[in-house]
């Protein structure tokens, strides 16, 4: 298992070669009333969904950095994706690294320390890390 700090990890995360992947695990296929629109026998109209999980794996040199996040869809209707955290246990994390706090006497960040820290270097403009590349799950071939 690799160890560094802050500065360290966001240079890190800037480095060329990262290996990304994505996985998208389907949990329910069912359907659900549209109130509001109604059947021509006066019932609400009923449309068929799905929803999941997604993740975007990213991969170099022993650490991989996962993002996951829940998703759920109008089946047809690409529009109506919908994708949040609900469900999701830890929505960013680093495996195969321990992160070093280099300012609070460098202690070892806990699950949620380095959620947050991914957070916040990911949705940085000034980083120079490219977050999208991290979090961003594509599910247009998905949701056809």
């Amino acid at each position: 298992m690799k160890t560094m700090n802050t500065k360290q990890l966001v240079e890190f995360l800037k480095s060329p070669g990262w290996e990304r992947t994505q996985k998208i695990t389907v949990m329910d296929h069912d359907y659900r009333k549209l109130f509001g629109s109604y059947d021509d026998d006066g019932s609400n109209t009923e449309v068929k969904f799905e929803n999941g999980f997604g993740e975007k794996i990213s991969t170099l040199d022993g650490v991989t950095i996962i993002h996951e996040q829940s998703y759920d869809f109008d089946t047809g209707n690409p529009n109506s994706l919908n994708n949040d955290y609900h469900g999701v246990d830890i929505e960013l994390r680093a495996e195969g690294v321990e992160i070093i706090d280099d300012e609070n006497d460098g202690k070892i960040l806990t699950p949620f320390e380095v959620r947050d820290l991914l957070d916040g270097i990911f949705h940085d403009d000034n980083s120079g890390v490219d977050g999208d590349a991290f979090m961003d799950i594509d599910y247009s071939e998905h949701i056809k």
